[in-house]
């Protein structure tokens, strides 16, 4: 039979239609009206309402929620439910003229009396203690209606479908009610929401039961922060910030703090501090220590809600047994859920780190930060190295402990060359800190090359300091001691090679000769030995000249052996004696040419010309 106002509302809203009754977020695709024939055979109804009816039938036979008599879902007409609906529509204010459409909870009351009780007592109870709430109450009907449909998602645009009941209705008024409803339903335990789809679920009295014991498991403010922490480490991995320039490269290790409390072993100079109770505004955020990056999280409680939740739930079914086939089967559910838990909880994570601000040393360098997730973190780690570590950029190559040896016993002298700029940086706090103390090359203390280079305002690595320490000895700009006597050489290029007992080695700096003293030095030695000395610089004389002796003077004592027997013996012994006491000073301690070898070559020269008469 024509209607002329079904057929203006069909020619009104049909380009509405494949919006209005459309279910995303991967719910199952449903018929929709097929033309204008269909819409005016069909009103009030909407197609999609008897295929997903059947399947909340089917469900609910299925998980035995029907009394003995309707156990069958043949027993209980569809028609009858239908037909119950549009007459309780026409009894209401339902009409064409108000385009009302009927709603898919409407069809809760055609199975009411067929539904066992402790099914349905949830919404007894919501219709006595809600009732100043009754989108909340269609709400909790439509979702036991497809509690057990395992193609339909219940999220809030969906539940929207089922509950739009006009074409005059606002959609996104309607949608705000239902979000509104279900939270609250959420807040009384009325229902569930799962977190990692935020697909909503009616409760049974026995899941009801299990969800009240989550909710009331104790767990510890750590317990929270150490997920936090390991959902932070799944996502960037290693705690390690890279840094470049040019050909050197090098991953610092960080601490992991989450509101200022440890995650895991400590102990690095760099910190990552994740913050989840910022205040709102940027001014107000708190200074933070020094070389450490502040990742403020924004409006983080929806997610902070949820890994409480997942905390709850993994200690509970950890510590919880069912007693009886229906509540072992739910906790079970709750332990499978937990995986897919936690790699939701990190990818929500992940959001809020793209959306969070950055803060360097209470500095904010948001602006500087690029990318989200994994790639924010090490750009934002980037700056914090950068501005850490300003002495950084003196090192300019990655350095081996192959190349710290070779630096050591270089194949050519570089003592009269230029020092490069990180070596000269380590000769200059040599000479600050010499005055005062012991300056070893490894070991905690305040005086540690090591200890400072590694970190305060350079940030080297430790194969790099040892090079410097390496090339500063080959430049004979330092000396090193191990347990008072000198290292040199290959022993000492072999220990600073192996980076072991460095906190053993004392290091000093050679202060330089004065040119004229160094003149005077070449000039006695040229006097004592015939020949002008190879080297340039007064230990490398040094050690000439203690050769040179130490060929000399065991032919003088032969000498001196057979002269014994003559008057002059005495004074041969004692010119020998002078000679073997150079020697030994020499030897034992090369400044001995700078303090006392001019003042005391020509007695030396005197003894050798008598010593060889």
């Amino acid at each position: 039979m024509p209607s002329p106002a079904l057929d203006a509302m069909y020619d009104r809203y049909k380009d509405d239609f494949p919006v209005l009754f459309d279910f995303a977020d991967g719910s199952k695709r449903y018929v929709n009206y097929r033309d204008e024939d269909d819409f005016v055979d069909t009103y009030p109804f909407v197609p999609y309402q008897f295929e997903l009816f059947i399947s909340a039938m089917r469900g609910l036979s299925d998980y035995n929620a029907f009394t003995g008599r309707h156990h069958s879902t043949g027993a209980r007409s569809m028609l009858g439910v239908f037909q119950e609906v549009g007459v309780e529509l026409n009894r209401g204010d339902g009409s064409t003229e108000g385009q009302d459409l009927a709603t898919f909870d409407s069809m809760f009351e055609g199975l009411r009396n067929s539904l066992k009780s402790e099914v349905y007592g949830a919404i007894s109870t919501a219709e006595t203690n809600l009732a100043n709430m009754p989108i909340a109450i269609r709400v909790l009907k439509a979702l036991l209606l497809v509690k057990y449909c395992k193609d339909f998602r219940a999220t809030s645009g969906n539940l929207r479908v089922l509950l739009y009941g006009s074409f005059k209705q606002n959609t996104a008024t309607l949608e705000q009610e239902i979000k509104d409803a279900l939270a609250e339903l959420e807040r009384q335990l009325y229902i569930r929401r799962n977190p990692n789809s935020n697909v909503y679920e009616y409760l049974t009295d026995d899941e009801k039961d299990i969800e009240k014991e989550i909710r009331n498991t104790e767990i510890q403010t750590s317990d929270v922060r150490d997920k936090i922490g390991e959902a932070f480490k799944d996502i960037v991995g290693a705690s390690r910030a890279a840094y470049e320039n040019g050909a050197f490269s090098h991953a610092f290790p960080y601490n992991l703090k989450v509101n200022g409390d440890a995650i895991g072993r400590g102990g690095s100079d760099l910190t990552l501090d994740i913050v989840t109770d910022a205040p709102s505004g940027i001014a107000d955020i708190p200074a933070s220590s020094p070389k450490t990056l502040t990742v403020a999280l924004h409006d983080p409680n929806a997610f902070l809600n949820d890994v409480a939740m997942f905390v709850k739930t993994n200690k509970y079914v950890n510590q919880a047994s069912g007693t009886g086939e229906v509540r072992g089967t739910i906790i079970s559910d709750k332990r499978a859920m937990l995986n897919g838990q936690s790699r939701k909880l990190r990818s929500n994570l992940e959001g809020l780190i793209g959306e969070a601000r950055f803060y360097v040393s209470g500095v904010d360098v948001t602006e500087s930060v690029s990318g989200t997730g994994k790639t924010a973190v090490e750009c934002a780690m980037g700056e914090l190295v950068r501005r850490s570590y300003t002495g950084l950029q003196q090192i300019t190559q990655n350095y081996s402990d192959s190349d710290v040896y070779n630096s050591c016993l270089p194949a050519q002298t570089i003592i009269d060359l230029p020092l490069p700029e990180y070596a000269q940086t380590v000769l200059s706090w040599i000479g600050l800190m010499g005055s005062g103390c012991s300056v070893t090359v490894g070991g905690e203390g305040t005086a540690s090359l090591t200890a400072h280079f590694t970190k305060d305002e350079y940030g080297w690595p430790d194969v790099a300091v040892r090079n410097a320490v390496a090339t500063l000895y080959a430049a004979g700009r330092i000396e090193i001691r191990k347990a008072g006597a000198l290292l040199e050489g290959v022993s000492l290029a072999q220990a600073l090679k192996t980076g072991r007992d460095m906190e053993k080695l004392v290091v000093s700096k050679v202060e330089a000769v004065p040119p004229e003293r160094l003149a005077k030095i070449k000039s006695a030695y040229r006097n004592l030995v015939g020949t002008n000395p190879v080297g340039g610089d007064a230990k490398t004389i040094a050690g000439e000249l203690a050769s040179h002796l130490e060929q000399e003077v065991p032919t003088f004592r032969d000498a001196q052996g057979r002269a014994s027997a003559y008057p002059f013996a005495a004074e041969f012994a004692e010119k020998v004696g002078k000679l073997d006491h150079a020697r030994g000073a020499v030897s034992g301690d090369w400044k001995w040419i700078v303090d006392q070898f001019p003042e005391s070559a020509d007695s030396l020269t005197e003894a050798r010309q008598t010593s060889q008469g």
